[in-house]
């Protein structure tokens, strides 16, 4: 894969840096972009994620899938892009000292996704290192150092922004489903105030009347511990007191945001300016709520899915919310878990029942690309000449993508978290209708050398609009033959996915158990429509017996195919065709269903102590399972994962180990499958704020597919695999003050090392094709008087790649320090920082300056630029504008 590296490739690496050169070591080159992945960030701080495309791939969005280290479920956050570069931010609210994980998925016109890491993206993200920021300030009395826990504990009223009176202000909570609560250590505070002396424990009811409370917004909090002493996470929430008399229907909360950008940019010769809209309006009354944002660009285009985003939701309490507009539903890891989704949802929760409901549109239509032949295009091989000289053109449609309708739902029940149960249905479809076989007569197709060869009387070589084209071939007394389906671009798809889960809590609900199975039934062709039960009779053994393989009668079939096109259209193209191995299911049924292609199921015990957490998990997801609410799940494979998190000295030091096995013989017609282990273990020492904290993460992974080979087999292509690569991640944060001001350490070394478990029975002229790399990176921060504050950051990586003449090595080192200073009360905010990178062949020096100005305390104005300025050195040192970016921004707050 890896033989050598051009030039442009190091240009663009720089380009990279001056993105993401603050904790950046460790770099990741596809074919088609780059991307360095941050090797550790700090909770509290932001994580910016940059990447760089190296072609156009006419990319539509890029999204970062992201989770705290263990979880389950990943959060979605929506990048953006100037020219090549795409980033996006982690709020650093969301970064946890467990760690981080995270990849990235690249959606194109065409289509199809790019990713990183390449491999399974979701099975196998990212890992970033995180260290501790800023502790939670909890308001209990006390020097411990627990780490929070959680209680199920009900807020009974008032609800959260409910606007009450003062003489029926009662505040209560229940803790029936917490039974280990120590009613003796329960605080309760309103605005900073203790009213715990006034506050009534008893019955599994904590309840408080404190009197008269003046009108306005007030915050209630309460805290508590268990029985042993751990402190439960603190409850907060907010009310609204109104005056006395008043109606209540006139109180209505309104607040929002609205922000403008505009930016001129400038890349490798090429200038794009990009504009947009952002807001947010909130509007509350005492018994619903609002909220609403949007996102406008100049971004947006007919030729591509939709770059703008409108969402609104309805909250009723906490019993009912209403989506609509843009909005990530979450239903099922398996079924629909994030992806954006333009519609109606339905979240209706009470204590023992839920029900959400989704519907709405995966895709928009999009008639063409905007481009020549990206609408209409003539097919050469398809096109014919007749005996009287008579041309008929073949022609076809091209760019285009169905409107995927989709509709899903979820019921659930929870019997008091003894037993759980749910069941949940997604149906998607293209919706052939959507696309128009004649859009438009303006969009250009193209007639090359090939068509116009076919006779002298034919059209001439040339680029034609559709019109141009039809009246040449009418003067012509041509022909022109274009089907009304089953066209060259993108096949129409039906998809219907279908499953239930079942679980339960034990030993006070620090213990978890998840099952969950569903099943898929996915068409990859509808153009044809549904077949009858003949038809299927036929398609299979081409023999019109009654008999389906020679086996299954056609009389034995409830109903037919035909008949269910509603819920999935059955034809040649459905994946599977027959779900289930009927001659393997009389003889080993529970195997038989277990093993279905088309099913996906997973087991999860899940552990959560003050002092341990574990989970145990096994997975299996079928190679003909297909979920197009989830398009990026990985298939054809079956995976066991175990891992244990300790925690000790006070909860300052994390010990985590994990192991997981992973393959793809689920089915036995696999030949030479492949196994991946992978052990991890992570050393987390966080003693506290302002004393240093270490961390190092080191994995394993082990990649062998078993594969025999003689080695006398001249010719033969090795494709053995035993493979391992470890990856070692150290971190150290080092805070410090000198000369009265603070100062913060971080020292970073990431290693990748590949080796070939084989290597001594290759044969001489094997080349291992896995590169090692090298980084580290040298972070300063600097908080200085007067509100000044400097990051000073030093990166070195090495990429040492395999070639046939030996390894290669390549580095490159860079330089930056930026600053941020604020003054007159934080009215007026400065930025500026300078960078220097350097990869032997060429060197970049960029700069950039911004600011902004609170006019109001509302209303803000700024403005930002970069310059970068490229040296190359095998080229007398050419000087050469790479890129530059003016970007204005305002925002205004109500």
């Amino acid at each position: 894969m890896y033989r050598h590296v051009n030039i442009s490739f190091c240009l663009v690496v720089m380009i990279v840096f001056n993105t993401c050169f603050l904790y950046s070591a460790h770099s990741f080159q596809q074919d088609s972009f780059i991307h360095q992945k941050p090797m550790s960030g700090i909770v509290g701080e932001d994580l910016e994620l940059a990447l760089t495309m190296l072609l156009d791939e006419s990319v539509m969005n890029a999204s970062i899938f992201f989770r705290v280290y263990g979880a389950t479920h990943y959060e979605e956050i929506h990048m953006e892009t100037q020219d090549r570069n795409w980033q996006g931010i982690i709020p650093g609210s969301q970064l946890s000292s467990s760690g981080l994980e995270y990849y990235i998925v690249l959606t194109t016109n065409d289509g199809g996704w790019l990713a990183t890491p390449t491999d399974t993206p979701n099975e196998t993200p990212h890992f970033v290192l995180i260290h501790p920021g800023k502790e939670p300030q909890v308001f209990l009395d006390t020097k411990e150092n627990n780490l929070l826990i959680s209680a199920d504990i009900l807020i009974l009223s008032p609800e959260f922004g409910e606007l009450v009176l003062s003489e029926e202000l009662v505040i209560a909570l229940s803790f029936f489903n917490a039974p280990n609560i120590d009613t003796t250590s329960v605080q309760m505070k309103i605005d900073g105030e203790d009213y715990s002396s006034q506050t009534e424990v008893s019955d599994g009811i904590i309840s408080l009347v404190p009197g008269t409370i003046k009108p306005g917004t007030h915050r209630i909090q309460v805290q508590m511990k268990t029985k042993q002493g751990l402190i439960i996470e603190p409850i907060e929430w907010k009310f609204r007191v109104a005056k006395t008399g008043i109606d209540l229907r006139s109180e209505i909360d309104f607040d929002g945001d609205l922000s403008v950008r505009q930016s001129a940019e400038y890349l490798g010769g090429y200038s794009k300016d990009v504009s947009g809209i952002n807001g947010k309006m909130n509007i509350g009354l005492p018994w619903v709520k609002s909220r609403n944002s949007f996102r406008i660009t100049s971004r947006e285009s007919e030729f591509q899915q939709s770059q703008n985003r409108f969402s609104g939701k309805i909250e009723l309490g906490d019993y009912l919310h209403i989506h609509f507009g843009d909005f990530n539903p979450r239903l099922s890891s398996f079924l629909l878990d994030g992806k954006r989704v333009r519609g109606l949802g339905v979240d209706l929760q009470l204590p023992s029942f839920r029900f959400q409901f989704v519907q709405g549109e995966l895709n928009r239509p999009v008639q063409w690309s905007g481009k020549v032949d990206g609408g209409y295009q003539l097919v050469a091989n398809k096109s014919s000449i007749n005996n009287t000289g008579r041309i008929t053109y073949f022609m076809d449609r091209t760019g285009y993508t169905f409107r995927q309708a989709i509709s899903a739902f979820r019921l659930s029940f929870d019997f008091k978290s003894k037993f759980l149960f749910g069941i949940h249905f997604l149906k998607a479809k293209d919706e052939i209708s959507s696309v128009e076989k004649l859009f438009s007569h303006q969009a250009g197709l193209n007639v090359d050398t090939t068509i116009a060869s076919l006779s002298e009387s034919g059209i001439p070589v040339g680029e034609y609009t559709y019109s141009q084209f039809l009246d040449s071939v009418t003067v012509g007394g041509h022909s022109i033959s274009f089907s009304d389906k089953n066209w060259g671009g993108k096949d129409p798809l039906d998809n219907l996915v279908f499953g239930f889960d079942i679980g339960s809590t034990f030993d006070n609900r620090n213990l978890k158990f998840d099952f969950s199975w569903n099943m898929s039934l996915s068409n990859k062709n509808i153009w044809d429509g549904a077949m009858t039960l003949a038809e299927m009779d036929t398609t299979l053994d081409d023999s019109l017996d009654g008999l389906i393989m020679g086996e299954i009668d056609t009389s034995s079939f409830p109903f037919d195919p035909s008949s269910f096109e509603d819920y999935i259209i059955i034809n040649p193209y459905m994946n599977p065709l027959l779900p289930i191995d009927y001659v393997s299911f009389e003889n080993y049924p529970i195997a038989t269903i277990i093993n279905m292609p088309s099913a996906a199921f997973s087991l999860r015990l899940k552990g959560n102590y003050s002092w341990n957490s574990f989970r145990i998990e096994y997975r299996q997801i079928g190679p003909e399972f297909t979920s197009l609410g989830n398009p990026y799940l990985t298939k054809n494979v079956r995976e066991f994962f175990i891992q244990d998190r300790l925690a000790l000295l006070d909860h300052k030091l994390f010990l985590t180990t994990s192991f997981k096995h992973q393959d793809n013989k689920i089915l036995s017609s696999i030949n030479d499958p492949l196994s991946t282990n992978t052990f991890s273990g992570s050393f987390n020492l966080m003693p506290g704020p302002g004393v240093p904290s270490i961390m190092v993460n080191v994995q394993s992974v082990n990649k062998n597919n078993f594969q025999e080979m003689e080695l006398t087999e001249a010719g033969k292509p090795d494709t053995r695999e035993n493979s391992k690569m470890v990856n070692t991640v150290m971190s150290v944060n080092f805070p410090f003050e000198l000369k009265g001001f603070k100062q913060n350490l971080i020292i970073n070394v990431n290693t990748v090392k590949n080796s070939d478990e084989l290597s001594n029975k290759r044969s001489s002229g094997y080349l291992f094709m896995k590169a090692n790399t090298k980084g580290y990176s040298v972070n300063l921060s600097t908080q200085l008087r007067l509100g000044l504050r400097t990051l000073f950051s030093v990166t070195k990586t090495e990429l040492i790649m395999p070639t046939d003449s030996g390894d290669q090595i390549f580095s490159w080192t860079g330089l930056g320090l930026t600053a941020n200073y604020s003054m007159r009360n934080n009215t007026i905010n400065l930025t500026g920082g300078v960078s220097f990178f350097d990869v032997g062949t060429s060197r970049l020096y960029g700069g950039k300056l911004g600011g902004s100005y609170k006019i109001l305390e509302q209303l803000n104005m700024g403005v930002s630029g970069n310059l970068q300025l490229s040296q190359n050195l095998i080229s007398d040192n050419v000087w050469s504008w790479s890129t530059s970016s003016l970007i204005l921004t305002a925002g205004y707050r109500f």
